[in-house]
């Protein structure tokens, strides 16, 4: 195992999911995220200028965490055919939902989601 303290050392890049199962998970992540987005709709209605703020604060928070203190397990994987990148082994980021809870809890479930999809879309990009 080895320890990163920064990951943000590649290039962004992120592929389209894989045969026909891929894309139906993709799918049905967005969905039930669209749908618990839209049931919560309310939260958004209530943050004040302090509460938007954190939001923000806590949705960047939670994009550089995504990156730092990573935890990479061993693992022999070959690259997929046709594709020139460069393969990672898989990696436990330590600290990377913590701003979500914060924001569960302090802002509500909306703001949340919010914040966990940035922090897992920075998390896939890098």
């Amino acid at each position: 195992m080895t320890f990163d303290l920064a990951g943000f050392g590649g290039l962004p890049f992120i592929s389209a999911p894989v045969g026909f199962f891929g894309y139906a998970l993709m799918v049905f992540y967005a969905l039930v995220a669209l749908s618990t987005l839209s049931l919560n709709l309310s939260d958004f209605g209530r943050l004040r200028l302090q509460g938007w703020v954190g939001f923000i604060a806590l949705a960047l928070l939670g994009v550089v965490l995504a990156q730092l203190f990573v935890l990479h397990f061993p693992a022999n994987i070959l690259p997929p055919p046709g594709l020139p990148a460069e393969i990672q082994r898989p990696g436990l980021a330590l600290f990377a939902l913590i701003p979500a809870f914060l924001a569960g809890g302090w802002l509500g479930i909306g703001p949340a989601v919010v914040v966990g999809w940035l922090t897992g879309l920075s998390r896939a990009i890098w």
